[in-house]
């Protein structure tokens, strides 16, 4: 007999291919109940509210979700300055008991946070529908490397558990702390010898190239991404040092998994079933086709801490049209990363940056650039080759691909530092609020 978990993700297999109607009406109880809750349970949200509500009685007022526009967007520094007023008084006895989270602070400030047990159920399950997606061996074992604020995986051993899908719950999970070095992690990867790894994709992709130097004999079967955007050249790294196929999964730890890629058509698609996703410009109105919006979210079974419209300071680009997949729920082409990872434009606007054509002018294994100002870039590199770098060029390349009156400097390095949680960012504006 199927479990509880493996019913929902069956299930989940059936809803992905929802229409958008048929989706919206999908997602339509599970709003209501949880603004109905959220209004009525927490101290921070009935003002914020009221506008979906006729009646002054949120328990038993019509719920008008036409005027969902109006609630407030709310943005993490609101969720870390308002955290007890957010925290329901009382929960549904069917969603579980109440489990405590905190986020790796890579924006600079940790945020602590509550979760209804059975938020973490449905993330699993969306979890599960992707290994299902792309048809991953259950009963192999996984390495995962993560952050450990507790220290309970700390490198050579790690450490070993069970269950990482609902299919197979005796597969092996293995546990290392991402802050071992890439060395540590190549070493740990070689004894585990996990037929499949989740982690950040840039350390991976230091792991790789040490991999491919040392000739390394590892081979895996998949790589899921999770944690910072994944470019294509970290995609053929991982490829060409490992032998596998690359996953990209979209997720925030307060919320869960947010997106997925898409298995038969480009981009992504969102996991609207347990998180309702929008895109919206500056001043909070939808996006067009084509167009980088912040990402603003509604987890829907988050009881314990409603979050409603919260904006998780990444942004995203809108597709210009449905997924070729044939899947009802929203896609998207690209994930443009947080708010400081956007470059800055004189006329305060901001815009994602992608800049794989910088090899042209400078051989590099890993590159950081920083927007000190509007108009000086600093670019901290690791050398590929002794080569002399032609700053007149990049500056040429950079006025082009940016705007004009940019300035340029080199900063060749040993190593670049990773921030909190071990999140390494390749583009940081110091100028991005």
């Amino acid at each position: 007999m199927l479990t509880k978990e493996q019913q929902f993700v069956s299930r989940l297999q059936q809803t992905q291919w929802l229409s958008a109607e048929e989706l919206t009406l999908y997602q339509r109880p599970l709003i209501e109940r949880l603004v109905r809750h959220a209004a009525t349970q927490t101290e921070f949200y009935p003002e914020r509210l009221a506008a979906l509500f006729h009646g002054a009685d949120a328990r038993t007022a019509q719920i008008d979700l036409a005027c969902w526009p109006s609630v407030p967007i709310i943005a993490r520094a609101d969720v870390i300055q308002y955290v007890d007023q957010m925290k329901a008084r009382q929960v549904p006895q069917d969603t579980g008991g109440i489990r405590q989270g905190e986020s790796s602070g890579s924006t600079g400030r940790k945020l602590v946070h509550l979760r209804s047990e059975i938020a973490d159920v449905i993330a699993n399950c969306m979890w599960d529908r992707v290994y299902e997606l792309f048809e991953l061996n259950l009963s192999g074992s996984l390495a995962f490397i993560t952050y450990d604020k507790d220290g309970r995986y700390a490198y050579p051993h790690g450490g070993t558990a069970r269950c990482w899908n609902h299919t197979n719950p005796e597969a092996e999970v293995h546990i290392l702390d991402v802050g071992a070095s890439p060395a540590a992690q190549l070493d740990w990867l070689e004894r585990v010898r996990p037929a499949h790894v989740m982690t950040y994709p840039m350390m991976l992709r230091e792991v790789a190239e040490l991999a491919l130097a040392r000739s390394s004999a590892l081979r895996l079967e998949t790589f899921i991404s999770t944690g910072e955007i994944l470019d294509a050249s970290d995609r053929a790294a991982i490829e060409r040092a490992f032998g596998c196929r690359v996953i990209d999964v979209y997720g925030v730890r307060e919320i869960g998994q947010v997106a997925f890629q898409c298995p038969d058509g480009a981009g992504y698609h969102f996991c609207s079933e347990a998180v309702l996703c929008e895109l919206v410009d500056d001043q909070g109105a939808p996006v067009r086709p084509g167009e980088f919006g912040r990402v603003v979210v509604t987890a829907l079974y988050n009881y314990a801490m409603p979050f409603i419209r919260y904006e998780i300071g990444d942004y995203a680009q809108a597709s210009v049209s449905p997924c070729s997949c044939g899947r009802g729920l929203p896609s998207i082409d690209h994930i443009g990363g947080r708010t400081r990872n956007m470059l800055v434009l004189p006329d305060g606007s901001k815009r994602r940056v992608v800049f794989d054509w910088i090899s042209q002018s400078l051989s590099y294994r890993q590159i950081q650039i920083v927007q000190k100002t509007i108009y000086s870039i600093e670019i901290r590199y690791l050398p590929e080759s002794s080569a002399e770098p032609d700053l007149a060029d990049l500056t040429r390349l950079l006025r082009e691909k940016f705007f004009p009156g940019v300035t340029v400097e080199l900063v060749p390095v040993k190593r670049i530092e990773r921030g909190a949680g071990m999140k390494f960012e390749q583009f940081i504006s110091q100028v991005a609020k």
